[in-house]
């Protein structure tokens, strides 16, 4: 399962700034983010999986997936979300 977040880009392409207002640099050859997470509850229409504690603070937490979707991966008990940046954002 891929996982995109996208941040809209200044007009340079090299800064991303936040929503207070700081800037931080675009990182393009960082690693994707991996995090595994557990089945831990079904509603009418969705199942919740929590990531699995480690030493870290959580990346994700909680992740709600249609269950549909789930019924396409064989309604597993643990998933894999990979976070990475988009290649190509698209323009705000």
């Amino acid at each position: 399962m891929l996982i995109e977040q996208t941040f809209a880009r200044g007009q340079r392409g090299d800064e991303v700034t936040t929503a207070i207002g700081q800037t931080a640099t675009d990182r393009r050859g960082m690693e994707p983010l991996k995090v595994t997470l557990k089945r831990v509850k079904e509603t009418k229409n969705t199942i919740r999986y929590e990531e699995l504690e480690g030493g870290e603070p959580p990346i994700v937490g909680t992740l709600y997936l249609q269950k549909w979707a789930t019924h396409r991966l064989e309604d597993p008990e643990t998933i894999t979300a990979t976070i990475e940046a988009a290649q190509n954002a698209p323009s705000a």
